[in-house]
């Protein structure tokens, strides 16, 4: 499923949320293990299934004194279309959260985003860096619609087109733009060393607490 949309919902319920989760899987082992998982932990799920392709399948592996690789196979996920996602179960909610759209999918962003939005409904959004460079066109054109935007530093700079510039420049420059387009919150984070998190009236900085790190796999998510 890509990740992003399982392990937020597993966070939300846990967190005491009613939640629901949409995907697309493949008629598979895997993806019938997904479902049965997410069941657990009281999510209901809206699985949608491919008749051509798996379900989608990363292979991490962690090197001794380096950080982890991750090797993602998308399968199914690329293959979701706009008219796919349940508009029903859009409107019976107070919050939607898209995580990462990767390739074709991506272009399912602004029609959720604009069904939301009539529905005055808040929307989250977390895109990944793949969906960056490939769809960018298709965020900016969903900003007006979109809530609460979530990025991390390199991915913000790639919204930006800014690798070089000091953090603090480019974090004003991307906060003017959302907020002129629309967003109310914009999330960046920073990895180890916290979180930056603005509205148009005040930006503020959280470190990161300290803890015993197992794994940063899906940290992010």
């Amino acid at each position: 499923t890509g990740g992003g949309a399982t392990n937020a919902a597993v966070s939300f319920s846990r967190l005491g949320f009613t939640t629901h989760t949409c995907f697309k899987i493949g008629d598979d082992q895997q993806g019938h293990w997904i479902i049965k998982e997410l069941k657990k932990h009281n999510i209901t799920v809206h699985a949608l299934t491919s008749p051509t392709h798996p379900t989608g399948i990363s292979f991490i592996i962690s090197p001794i004194g380096g950080d982890r690789v991750i090797f993602a196979h998308r399968g199914a996920n690329v293959t979701l279309t706009s008219h796919e996602i349940p508009q029903d179960i859009i409107k019976t909610v107070n919050c939607v959260y898209i995580t990462s759209l990767s390739n074709n999918a991506a272009t399912c962003l602004l029609n959720i985003c604009k069904t939301a939005r009539k529905q005055k409904i808040t929307v989250a959004t977390n895109p990944g860096a793949s969906q960056l460079s490939q769809q960018s066109h298709i965020l900016k054109e969903a900003l007006p619609f979109i809530d609460m935007l979530i990025l991390n530093t390199t991915e913000m700079r790639m919204f930006m087109n800014n690798e070089q510039g000091s953090l603090t420049s480019v974090l004003h420059d991307y906060f003017t733009t959302l907020f002129s387009q629309g967003i109310s919150i914009a999330a960046v984070t920073d990895g180890a060393r916290g979180v930056y998190v603005a509205t148009p009236q005040k930006r503020l900085f959280h470190p990161a607490l300290k803890t015993n790190i197992v794994n940063t796999v899906g940290a992010g998510d």
